[in-house]
């Protein structure tokens, strides 16, 4: 995604787990905190349910935290998602229109973005073969049982949700677009949310809508739990 290397690959979710999984272990990370997002959350989560006794805690946003379907998918969002998920115009629409990029990034801030920064989110996708990437994922969410290996490891991923100990902060705005309340309800009972902040503005990208205010609690957060702390106090 964004600037790092695009190679000739399919681009599904399993195809970027060993990625994930190959970064922490050449680097010798321990201790990890992820700081997640959207598809980032996914592979993040399936991380975590994997490897528990390396995540210090988590910190996460418009999460994939089980598989949806469409009668729960956002309204405001479902038939543009559709219409991705359609051979033939779903790759029109974002590899030869670039409406990731162009229509859905702005309709999910809140604020209006610069053209400075429409520029900067362009710039990693300015052909068709630099937005194969962006023309996978939305093909990807378990929407409905499909695809059936992709809803697999969110459903599993989402058991271990509701159980661990390992300690989460999760963002969640109005008018949202991220976690609907029974998703938080199925996250919450075991982890509280000391950050949680239901009147920020924001739609799916609180990155750009509240920058300070996810840095501002994060950061407290993380201090409160030191490294292989396993549960809230």
């Amino acid at each position: 995604m964004g600037k790092s290397d695009k190679p000739d690959m399919p681009y599904h979710f399993a195809d970027h787990v060993p990625f994930v999984d190959g970064f922490i272990e050449t680097l010798g990370l321990k201790d990890v905190t992820l700081v997640i997002h959207d598809w980032g959350s996914a592979l993040g989560f399936h991380y975590a349910r994997r490897h528990a006794d390396n995540v210090r805690g988590i910190v996460f946003m418009k999460g994939i935290v089980r598989p949806v379907t469409w009668a729960r998918f956002p309204p405001d969002f479902r038939g543009g998602f559709r219409l991705m998920r359609t051979p033939g115009l779903g790759w029109a629409m974002i590899s030869g229109l670039n409406m990731l990029v162009e229509k859905l990034l702005p309709s999910a801030v809140v604020r209006k973005l610069t053209p400075e920064e429409m520029a900067i989110y362009r710039a990693p996708y300015p052909n068709v073969r630099s937005r194969r990437p962006l023309r996978v994922w939305p093909c990807e969410v378990p929407i409905d049982g499909s695809p059936a290996d992709a809803h697999a490891v969110v459903e599993t991923y989402s058991r271990w949700l509701g159980e661990a100990d390992t300690p989460m902060l999760m963002f969640f705005a109005s008018p949202g677009g991220n976690i609907e309340e029974s998703g938080r309800r199925m996250v919450s009972p075991n982890h509280p949310q000391p950050g949680g902040r239901r009147h920020w503005p924001g739609h799916s990208f609180l990155q750009e809508d509240n920058p300070h205010h996810l840095a501002g609690v994060r950061t407290p957060f993380l201090d409160r739990y030191p490294a292989r702390c396993r549960t809230f106090t």
